[in-house]
């Protein structure tokens, strides 16, 4: 999907998010991955940099999409939270609110 921000394009991966961690957490893979039976290659995951500039995600548990820029995540898997850590912490935390759409 692209998204046309007055002239400017901006590609965008859709994925569906998932509640993890007791609903504290949306989850989603922000990469993808391939099974070669032939050839012996096993599991090849591949990532998004360079490909997309941003995630659409959307999580069904509770209706709510999300546009997160690709770089701020993991490159098989990203989160956003939900709620305040237990031990407060906030270093390298997504919050969901921030990228909510």
């Amino acid at each position: 999907m692209v998204i046309d921000d007055h002239g400017t394009f901006y590609r965008v991966q859709c994925k569906t998010g998932r509640l993890e961690q007791n609903g504290t957490v949306v989850a989603f893979n922000s990469g993808s991955s391939t099974y070669h039976y032939y050839g012996g290659k096993g599991r090849e995951w591949r990532n998004y940099r360079g490909q997309v500039e941003y995630f659409g995600v959307y999580c069904p548990q509770i209706n709510r999409a999300f546009l997160v820029p690709v770089d701020i995540v993991g490159k098989t898997e990203g989160t956003l939270r939900l709620v305040e850590t237990k031990n407060n912490q906030s270093k390298n935390v997504h919050w969901a609110e921030d990228y909510a759409i």
